[in-house]
């Protein structure tokens, strides 16, 4: 499967359920401010619907009987870039804030507790161009639920292949920021009053 039927197939027209359950702020190699998001999206009864297959297959390993040899947590390999994603304060709310040219990695599938008290989440990271508007909204919702619309942009992939040169930066691990040091000033001393 590619990238591009990959990143349109992660439930397409429906709006998820998530918690940002960990930011840290980031610079570019190029020096621009990035944020790096840890989801959390709650997975089983109704939100399987629409689920991609690739993430059916690991969320049927994990939430087999709890006997011995089963994972509480499988790992995909799936990379999206240019991933457009909306967010609300409730499935029929308004819009609250539009993140675009994502990138979202680092995919697993978690089953947190046991037997019938088990949950289960699709974990990932996502990486997004740092706003004041993002700053603000992170504040108020950190680890707290909200829900979000993902929507594949083609433009991004077409950029790529006729662009790789120009993007291969953005491809490079970023760096958190240095941390910001400060010298004092010596004082001068003052001149003799007589």
């Amino acid at each position: 499967m590619t990238e591009s039927n990959i990143a349109a197939s992660f439930f397409p027209g429906r709006t998820r359920e998530f918690i940002v359950v960990d930011y840290k702020p980031l610079k570019s190699r190029a020096n621009e401010a990035r944020k790096k998001l840890t989801v959390h999206d709650p997975i089983g009864g109704d939100s399987v619907v629409g689920m991609p297959a690739w993430i059916g297959t690991a969320y049927e390993t994990v939430a087999k009987d709890n006997g011995k040899g089963h994972a509480s947590r499988v790992d995909l390999d799936v990379e999206m870039k240019g991933m457009t994603i909306e967010i609300y304060a409730t499935p029929n709310s308004a819009r609250e804030l539009l993140l675009t040219g994502t990138t979202i990695k680092n995919f697993h599938v978690d089953r947190v507790g046991e037997e019938e008290k088990a949950k289960f989440f699709l974990c990932y990271t996502v990486y997004t161009a740092d706003s004041r508007q993002l700053h603000d909204w992170l504040g108020t919702h950190h680890q707290q639920s909200a829900f979000a619309r993902f929507d594949y942009t083609q433009q991004a992939l077409d950029l790529q292949a006729s662009n790789d040169d120009e993007l291969e930066d953005e491809e490079e691990p970023e760096t958190e920021p240095e941390p910001k040091t400060y010298k004092l000033a010596a004082k001068r001393p003052r001149p003799a009053v007589n």
